[in-house]
């Protein structure tokens, strides 16, 4: 059968339990011999799909030298998840190294695990009634895989989900999990549900067979952090195994009340072998249509031109989808970083895990600025970027091995983005002005390369740094001075003197975070608890703006633009700023602009939204400005 192909081999050779659908068990003298030396934790493997560690060497005796490349091959692969456990955690700093030892008691053989019955909790113990729910739906056709409309009997005769392709996900997001959450948080595990949190959210997962898709309740009243990491573990296990699948996020629909009912309802049929995928009524739309529509203030109209739903009813059912952009007017902790395969997860690791932790007296949670997760599309992201930096409490850079690769070859006439940043910083926390401005913190996270299994991470070695080249990075600086002229901030004096060597060696003098040999796991908890120790120590209260920049936004220049009502025909009726004197003169003569902009003039001025304004309030700020840089 089919299944075969797509099924994991654990299924076929190792099963150990009868299920409905095949009553057999294959049972070996090694089996045997395994559960009479260790029954309890035998009985739990097959029961519960949990493998102890010690059982591992009765059921691997034969492959006796080999068996820790087993094992790592098997978690490589998904076939098995370990369940992390410290048992000793310390955090360390970058003037004292210690080591922070990991043993794995368990894993999890997702192959293994129970199936659900009617007396599973399916629900958890004590579960929200606020939660938001989605469908994972999945095709082998692209053309269905784009259609912003299908019914629930589309998704059972075109659909496509392999039988492994759950359990696969499990992994993923157990694994997850583990980095971004407490251990005791992996609780509820099932061949077809699974229950788990992401950070500080709780979220359940269920497998429909009969519409090829996956049901997905998450907890609370934001959904979408969530949702977008877990398309994420979805992409992967699609990359790795299953390259022609395509999946759509969708939202259920009815004419009903309901559209989708309880995650009991649905456990219910599919226990009864009921066809509860043909509920009368019951469609079901694309998300990035349904985004789409909000944005541009739209019914939705199915793929045949009929109104299915009103502009009202798509923001009363799924506004709460809709991702609101927007960068914050500060922060408590700025993630700075190289973007790279080694790093980026990690460091999506550490932005997840900040959910579990709150701060001050009312217990707020934190604000944390990780690029792809606040800058937006189409924004000017440098000005975005500079002004959550300095406009955070603490500021994090993640100096790694991995990090520093492009600065061994770094070319002074070339901007770096992640130089600009740490530059930044440094110069905010340094500066006695910038720094009564700022009130700038830096904890700097010094990570060694990965091992050769990927499992750990060596040691960060201080000696690496003198292979960075001691040059100025003159483009990169003069960048730095662009955004603190911007930001209105002092040029300090102390930035034509920076190479970037100096550079490095300046962010670890800092009391900052070293750890050793240790799992990305470990290095995430333990760089949040630090940072969040930091936090306490000078965030006391909401009402205690002493951590706060003082530095003046842009809103406050929006406010004074919104009070006037200025049409292009007329700049002066009312006093602005000299910035602004200097935008509106280069609009009525576009000669001015031209030295320092190679592009198109006409083109620069309609890519900056002047052709389409009717006053200058029309004109964002942030472009007057950058127009007022050619004066």
């Amino acid at each position: 059968p089919v299944a075969y192909f797509v099924m994991p081999a654990t299924v076929i050779i190792s099963k150990l339990s009868p299920t409905k659908e095949d009553s057999t068990v294959h049972e070996t003298e090694i089996h045997r011999n395994a559960r009479k030396l260790q029954r309890e934790e035998y009985d739990r493997l097959v029961s519960a799909g949990v493998l102890a560690d010690s059982l591992i060497p009765l059921l691997l005796c034969q492959y006796k030298d080999r068996i820790p490349k087993i094992v790592r091959l098997m978690v490589k692969y998904g076939l098995l998840v370990p369940i992390m456990k410290k048992s000793s955690s310390t955090i360390t700093t970058s003037t004292s190294k210690s080591l922070i030892l990991e043993s794995v008691e368990e894993y999890i053989a997702p192959a293994l695990l129970p199936e659900v019955d009617s007396s599973s909790s399916i629900m958890g113990d004590g579960w929200s009634s606020h939660y938001n729910t989605c469908f994972l739906t999945f095709s082998s056709s692209k053309s269905m895989s784009q259609q912003s409309h299908l019914t629930a009997d589309n998704l059972r005769s075109r659909g496509f989900l392999s039988p492994g392709f759950f359990l696969r996900l499990i992994t993923k997001v157990i694994a997850w999990s583990q980095q971004t959450s407490d251990n005791s948080n992996v609780k509820l595990l099932y061949k077809s549900l699974a229950i788990v949190f992401f950070g500080g959210q709780r979220f359940r997962m269920q497998c429909v067979p009969f519409l090829n898709s996956i049901r997905v309740d998450i907890e609370g009243r934001s959904p979408i952090a969530v949702l977008e990491r877990l398309q994420e573990h979805v992409s992967e296990v699609i990359n790795v195994s299953m390259h022609n699948l395509k999946f759509t996020v969708r939202m259920a629909h009815s004419a009903g009340k309901s559209a989708v009912g309880s995650p009991v309802q649905w456990i219910q049929r599919q226990l009864a072998d009921s066809d509860y995928s043909s509920q009368s009524g019951m469609s079901f739309l694309a998300l990035e249509k349904v985004r789409q529509c909000l944005k541009n203030r739209q019914h939705f109209v199915d793929d045949e031109g009929s109104t299915l739903l009103t502009l009202d009813n798509l923001l009363d059912k799924y506004k709460v989808w809709t991702k609101s952009y927007g960068t914050l007017e500060k922060y408590d902790v700025f993630l700075s970083y190289r973007q790279s395969p080694v790093d980026s997860p990690l460091v999506a690791a550490v932005f997840d895990r900040f959910s579990l932790f709150n701060i001050t007296t009312s217990q707020r949670a934190i604000e944390v600025f990780l690029d792809n997760q606040r800058l937006e599309k189409g924004r000017e992201f440098r000005d975005d970027f500079s002004k959550a930096l300095t406009h955070s409490a603490v500021v994090v850079p993640f100096l790694s091995t991995k990090s520093m690769e492009r600065m061994l070859k770094h070319d002074a006439e070339s901007v770096d983005n992640v130089l600009v940043e740490w530059i930044l910083a440094l110069v905010c926390y340094n500066n006695k002005e910038l720094q009564a401005m700022t009130h700038i913190r830096i904890l700097p996270i010094l990570l060694g390369p990965p091992d050769s299994n990927n499992e750990r991470r060596r040691p960060f070695s201080f000696a690496d740094i003198d292979f960075v080249p001691d040059i100025r990075p003159l483009a990169t600086i003069a960048i730095v001075k662009g955004i603190l002229k911007y930001s209105s901030l002092p040029v300090a004096v102390e930035l034509d003197s920076y190479t970037v060597r100096s550079i490095l060696k300046s962010l670890t003098v800092f009391n900052g975070f070293l750890p050793s040999d240790a799992l990305d796991q470990s290095i995430v908890s333990d760089a949040c608890e630090l940072v969040v120790a930091l936090l306490k120590t000078f965030v006391k209260d909401d009402d205690d703006k002493s951590h706060i920049s003082t530095i003046k936004t842009d809103e406050s220049i929006h406010q004074s633009l919104s009070n006037t009502k200025l049409t292009l025909d007329s700049p002066h009726h009312t006093p602005l700023s000299k910035d602004f004197v200097k935008a509106w003169d280069i609009i009525h003569d576009p000669k001015k602009i031209m030295k320092g902009k190679e592009q198109d003039l006409n083109d620069y001025l309609e890519d900056l939204g002047v052709y389409e304004a009717n006053e200058l309030n029309d004109v964002p700020v942030e472009n007057l400005l950058e127009i007022s840089k050619y004066w």
